[in-house]
């Protein structure tokens, strides 16, 4: 039976609804999990992430039109190794994006650092307590990073921050809850009316959405460093996309 260009079409269509779903999944995990507005934009991942989809979700169904025939042992083969091929890359793609996630937004001494799982310093992995260990199901954590109270220890990790690079951010063995220094938080916030300096009144219009915020602190992004927004208490509000400095 001679194969139209109509039969192509349609086969196309029903790989596309299926690579939609696929879409719609890996949109979630992305959008709404691992990198929540504004931390897209302070990450960097949006180009990227949208050039792979668009080679995955357009790879298939196109293969699918090119080598659609009505002979049914040859199109499934066929089939099976398009969407082996398309699966592999998807989650090959949603695995990079899931390292270069935000998965902790990190206070050290006087700023906030984004940490991602490709940043984390393993060597201590066998320290890091439970709540400060991996997980693809959350979203950006909190957290804060302290030197060590053994003073030869805390000698260690200043000399890896000097001669290796290695941040306290990105150590989760010194890792605390972020309300145990809500003081520390306070004390170090600057004042809201800084922001004027870096930020067009009309960017400031964000503030409103946090009529509590009291302060806010730096955030130290990858593509784009931000500012987190705190309380009168030094207690963490939230992430906005403005300025913290030039």
């Amino acid at each position: 039976m001679k194969v139209t260009i109509e039969d192509r079409f349609r086969a196309a269509m029903i790989h596309a609804v299926l690579s939609l779903v696929l879409l719609g999944v890996a949109l979630y995990l992305v959008f709404s999990l691992w990198y929540p507005a504004p931390l897209t934009e302070a990450a960097g991942v949006a180009n990227i992430f949208y050039l792979m989809l668009a080679i995955d979700l357009v790879l298939g169904p196109v293969l699918t039109f090119v080598v659609f025939k009505f002979d049914r042992v040859r199109l499934v083969f066929d089939l099976v190794v398009i969407l082996l091929v398309q699966l592999s890359f998807y989650t090959y793609g949603l695995m990079i994006v899931s390292q270069g996630r935000p998965e902790w937004l990190v206070f050290v001494v006087d700023d906030f650092e984004m940490v991602r799982p490709v940043d984390i310093d393993r060597r201590q992995e066998h320290a890091f307590l439970p709540a400060y260990r991996d997980t693809l199901w959350d979203g950006p954590r909190w957290a804060a990073a302290r030197y060590s109270d053994d003073p030869q220890t805390a000698q260690n990790q200043k000399e890896d921050e000097f001669f290796l690079g290695i941040s306290m951010a990105a150590r989760p063995e010194t890792y605390t809850d972020i309300t145990d220094v809500s003081n520390a938080v306070r004390d170090r916030a600057k004042e809201l009316e800084v922001l004027a300096d870096y930020n067009q009144a009309s960017a400031l219009k964000v503030l409103d959405a946090y009529p509590q915020a009291a302060g806010w602190l730096p955030l130290k992004g990858y593509a784009q460093d931000q500012v987190v927004l705190v309380d009168d208490e030094g207690q963490v509000l939230g992430v906005v996309d403005l300025r913290p400095w030039d």
